[in-house]
């Protein structure tokens, strides 16, 4: 696998993939893509749900209620 040029840290840890518990570079590098992949997926949802709560708390109906319009 031709991953390109590596800062030092990173290529001695792919380096060190035995010692990981991985039978070889490949399968390492197929895991940590897989889980960074994961995070951000969780970290976009995180800003749609934001986003969204965001829009919905700034709409023109909760702007417009107030004491008077809940009840007991």
């Amino acid at each position: 696998m031709n991953i390109g040029s590596l800062a030092d840290d990173n290529d001695k840890f792919i380096k060190n993939y035995k010692k990981l518990g991985y039978p070889t570079m490949t399968s390492l590098i197929e895991d940590a893509i897989s889980l960074l992949r994961n995070q951000k997926e969780v970290e976009l949802r995180k800003k749609l749900l934001l986003d969204a709560a965001k829009t919905y708390q700034e709409s023109y109906a909760w702007q417009t209620l107030d004491g008077d319009d809940f009840h007991d």
